[in-house]
């Protein structure tokens, strides 16, 4: 009665009863006479009753009737009058219902020929009973003010049509029927000056048939309610006839095909109103087939066109539901109760569908299932509803070529995202599940399973046949929707996937997981993580095959696409602890220690996940204490060194400073066995690593020193393999990854100058991590100057730690350090620049160690002089700048003589070639003044030394290295140059 009603009333004299208590209902005591909780029903009005009218009726004779008459009329219209005329009205609105009503009540008399003469009806042989009603029906259908207290009105409307038309829904029908047909007989009289308009025209006189449907709507909604109360009232049965229910039904399938299915098109708003009146009704008579199917033959063909499911108001806040939602509702309601019938007549229409019909279609059964699932009472229902979905594909086993040459791939995308939706649905419904309806989801699930694989050979199979082309940016479009589908049916499941595990491998097959692990977002690794922390707390009860499914399936895609993408480092990281965890049961596929392994040493993983990864594991003490613990015995000495070796890795590339914070193996109670625990009782690790030299130092026999240092290369191989492979996809790598090798760097340097002595074999691959690290290629590099900028920049900053390593090797005899050392200063010195040398060398402690790196790099530099393409005064500006660092940054006098010899010696050679020295006085003049300020060092030092040493010593080891560099130089003008200045100084 929306239509028809205002919110509140006013307090009429006469209803005030009515107005304060519900029409009807359970609190509805006696009203109108009207007790639900009584079996007697009597009607007792509170106006005035039959006999109050009787006994005044008596007093007027027959002559006098006809004034008495129409002195009511004058009193209708006098009321109309004010009504129509006041602002505050809701008080003579009910006066009017008061006087109104008791008018009515008088053509229950014998008073037809008054009535005639005072209604002065046209033609005078129409009924003035049925003129009144036709007055009162124009008024409650056209005026939207009438308080619910006017639903008296229907009553007498409703009791009228019941005994004119032997039906009040025929007689309402009859009406409509005569106002679409524009045949609506209107008998004229008195009253016709108040009567309230309908306004269902059009201006051209045509009937608005949008208007009309929505009147008739709204009066069933209204007084449907009314009827079905009132039977008792009106002497019928409580329990609607078999006749009359069809009748009422009929009814409403005539408005559904003649509103929806006509010419004209109707609105949505007026869509969405007959919906809601449906269901209105539906709540009382029940639901009806004929109803639904009336309804489908519209909304079948709007399936490919509805996109969007909900519409918002643009001036409201308030979400409106779609028609079609509200078409799902209705059909819900006889689903439940005619199952059978409501799915023969949506059966034929899904083949024809396109993607988005297809997606509209198995939302009606989305909600068909959902309603089911709502009570246990109706899973046979469920269960039937799941058999009608696999046979709309032909059955499980024909999944995989029902409509395959028929539908695209999106139809086919639409229907498995529908299935994958009913299954979730059936698994996490708010009832149990029987037995019965278990298996049917067990067949929607392999149906699901074939369908999925089927189109994912698909789309592989249309990818590899299209190429490069447009066709293949579809297919992308096709893959991604799939990783999509994928991901959300996982996310869909987990809440409650693991309290019933058997399910694990029945919805997470092979396909799925194939598209899921394949996803370009970072979503599949959160549901990964919450799978397996499910699976580590409830490991038990897992399936065994599912558990090899987790490691034959997942995890080799988790390592391939995860681990390898810096992106996902973090999400990744903590996937892996979790599979470490796993892989510390009893019932694990892989062992722990494989699994380790691969995490901390397979070269393919990204840098990023290793490191953070590493950070994690040596940061969470309980878990080392279970798997170190758990894991290794006194015997299992490889699985301690393997530990070590991850832990000496974990040292070498992580960037923080809170390695202290991270508790000792001591501490925790673990103790491994061949004295690794005291390896690892440091922070530092080159602290660890000098502990090894020496343990390799205290070995006596040679036999036992070779062995020791064969094992330690051997365990420490995955570490060296490691920073060697970081190096070799940093220079093949189209990005630059700054970040990565500079860490890298510094960790080869770090075990470089700590252990190289252990470390460094003649065939061994530590040999050749430093070979590539010292040496990069710098052919290559010159290919792309960000990458040989940003090695530049860490063998510089790693240069002096790599010249201490190289201290502690035969540089002087084993031809691999020979040449590396020769071609590590040459390529610093003129690629990176000569200060970062000459800070480098001033670092080195052992006396005649820094007199061969002078002597190797001045040899290199004479050599280079003899270059074609070499400038002298660049030349001469690069030697003469490293001299003055070096003179700069040496702290005693006794070293920077000691230093001399080796630096003169290019200036010689720079002095030798006379026409450029005369060309640039300026930087001879800084040449001649090398060799006056060494002669004049020389002269101070003749009595002694500012380090304490002896000076008969230190000439004698200055006159050592001046044969050195006489014996050395084979240019006779280098040569005749020492002589001119050393002679001239008495050097020689």
């Amino acid at each position: 009665m929306a239509g028809f009603l205002i919110p509140t009333s006013p307090h009429s004299p006469k209803f005030d009863a009515i107005c304060d208590a519900p029409l009807f209902g359970d609190d509805a005591v006696n009203v109108w006479g009207l007790d639900d909780c009584t079996e007697n029903y009597k009607f007792h009005p509170n106006c005035l009753t039959d006999d109050e009218l009787v006994r005044a009726m008596k007093k007027v004779d027959s002559l006098h009737a006809f004034d008495f008459l129409r002195r009511f009329l004058y009193l209708i219209k006098g009321i109309q009058a004010v009504i129509t005329s006041a602002t505050d009205n809701l008080v003579l609105l009910h006066i009017r219902l008061d006087i109104v009503t008791m008018f009515l009540k008088l053509l229950e008399r014998d008073l037809v020929l008054p009535l005639k003469d005072v209604l002065e009806l046209d033609p005078p042989t129409a009924s003035p009973q049925e003129y009144l009603m036709e007055w009162v029906f124009d008024l409650m259908v056209s005026d939207h003010s009438l308080c619910s207290c006017y639903s008296i009105l229907w009553l007498l409307l409703i009791r009228h049509g019941e005994c004119t038309s032997n039906g009040w829904y025929k007689y309402l029908h009859g009406k409509v029927v005569q106002i679409h047909s524009g045949k609506r007989r209107i008998v004229k009289g008195a009253l016709d000056s108040i009567r309230a308009r309908m306004d269902l025209a059009n201006p051209v006189g045509t009937v608005n048939k949008s208007r009309l449907w929505s009147l008739y709507w709204s009066t069933l909604v209204a007084t449907t309610p009314l009827y079905e109360k009132s039977r008792v009232i009106l002497g019928g049965s409580e329990r609607p006839t078999a006749s009359n229910s069809i009748s009422r039904f009929s009814t409403v399938a005539w408005i559904i095909r003649n509103q929806f299915l006509g010419h004209t098109p109707p609105s949505e708003e007026s869509i969405r109103h007959a919906l809601e009146s449906i269901l209105a009704l539906q709540a009382i008579w029940g639901a009806d087939v004929e109803v639904v199917h009336s309804l489908w033959l519209y909304f079948s063909r709007k399936l490919d066109s509805m996109t969007d499911q909900r519409s918002k108001d643009s001036k409201s806040s308030v979400t409106e539901l779609h028609p079609y939602t509200l078409f799902c509702d209705v059909t819900v309601q006889a689903f439940l109760s005619h199952s059978t019938d409501v799915l023969n007549i949506i059966r034929v229409a899904l083949p024809s569908l396109t993607r988005q019909g297809v997606a509209n279609y198995f939302m009606l059964i989305e909600c068909l299932l959902r309603a089911c699932l709502k009570s246990s009472q109706t899973h046979k229902v469920a269960s039937g509803l799941i058999e009608f979905v696999a046979s709309l594909f032909g059955g499980v086993e024909e999944a995989h070529l029902k409509w395959f040459c028929d539908w695209e791939v999106g139809r086919r995308c639409a229907a498995l995202e529908a299935l994958q939706n009913l299954l979730v649905l059936g698994l996490y419904g708010d009832s149990l599940i029987d037995r019965e309806f278990e298996q049917s989801l067990i067949r929607l699930a392999r149906l699901a399973c074939r369908f999925r694989e089927a189109l994912v050979q698909q789309v592989k199979s249309n990818a590899a046949e299209s190429g490069a082309n447009v066709t293949n940016l579809t297919n992308l479009g096709y893959r991604d929707k799939l990783e999509q589908l994928a991901l959300s049916f996982c996310q869909s499941l987990l809440p409650n996937l693991i309290s019933r595990t058997e399910w694990l491998c029945r919805l997470l097959d092979a396909p799925l997981i194939e598209m899921l692990c394949s996803s370009v977002r970072g979503e599949w690794l959160s549901f990964l993580r919450d799978l397996l922390s499910s699976c580590c707390r409830c490991n038990a009860s897992c399936p065994v095959a599912w558990k090899t499914r987790l490691w034959s399936d997942v995890l080799p895609y988790f390592l391939s696409r995860a681990c390898t993408n810096g992106l996902w480092a973090k999400e990744a990281a903590e996937v892996a602890q979790l599979y470490l965890l796993l892989a510390l049961s009893p019932s694990s596929n892989l062992s722990a220690w494989d699994l380790l392994s691969w995490f901390a040493f397979k070269t393919e993983l990204s840098f990023l996940f290793r490191r953070l990864y590493l950070r994690r594991l040596f940061n969470d003490p309980d878990f080392l204490n279970s798997l170190l613990c758990t894991q290794i015995t006194a015997v299992d000495v490889e699985q301690a060194w393997q530990f070590y070796t991850t832990w000496v890795t974990y040292r070498l590339i992580d960037d923080t400073d809170d390695h202290g914070s991270v508790p000792s193996l001591r501490a925790m109670g673990c103790e491994l066995p061949d004295g690794v625990s005291t390896l690892m009782d440091v922070a530092d690790v080159e602290t660890s690593l000098l502990r090894l030299c020496q343990r390799f130092e205290a070995v006596e026999t040679f036999r036992e020193r070779m062995a020791f240092k064969s094992d330690t290369l051997r365990r420490l191989t995955p570490l060296a393999q490691l920073l060697n492979s970081t190096m070799e996809r940093f220079l093949i790598a189209s990005a630059s990854w700054e970040v990565e090798i500079t860490a890298v760097y510094r960790a080869t340097a770090s075990l470089f100058q700590v252990a190289s002595s252990l470390l460094y074999s003649p065939d061994g691959v530590f040999t050749h991590l430093f070979n590539t690290f010292l040496l990069p290629p710098w052919r290559r590099l010159r290919e792309s100057p960000v990458k040989k900028t940003t090695v530049q920049s860490c063998v510089a900053e790693n240069l002096p730690a790599f010249l201490r390593g190289i201290a502690q090797l035969n540089f002087l005899k084993d031809p691999f350090i020979v040449r590396m050392l020769r071609e590590l200063l040459r390529t610093v010195f003129f690629s990176v620049g000569a200060k970062t040398v000459a800070s480098a060398i001033q670092t080195s402690d052992l006396t005649l160690y820094r007199a061969h790196l002078l002597k190797v790099l001045a040899q290199e530099f004479i050599s280079h002089l003899d270059e074609p393409s070499s400038g002298w005064c660049e030349n001469a500006q690069m030697w003469m700048n490293f001299f003055e660092e070096m003179d700069k940054g040496t702290m005693t006098l006794a070293q920077g003589l000691r230093d001399a010899p080796y630096l003169l010696w290019p200036v010689a050679a720079l002095l030798a070639n006379v026409g450029n020295a005369k060309s640039y006085t300026c930087l001879s003049d800084r040449c001649v003044s090398a060799f006056t300020t060494f002669s004049t060092r020389w002269t101070n030092a003749k009595s002694t030394t500012d380090d304490g040493v002896d000076s008969d010593t230190l000439r004698k080891d200055i006159v050592a290295s001046l044969q050195t560099v006489y014996r050395l130089t084979t240019n006779p003008s280098t040569a005749s140059v020492l002589n001119k200045y050393w002679k001239k100084f008495d050097l020689c």
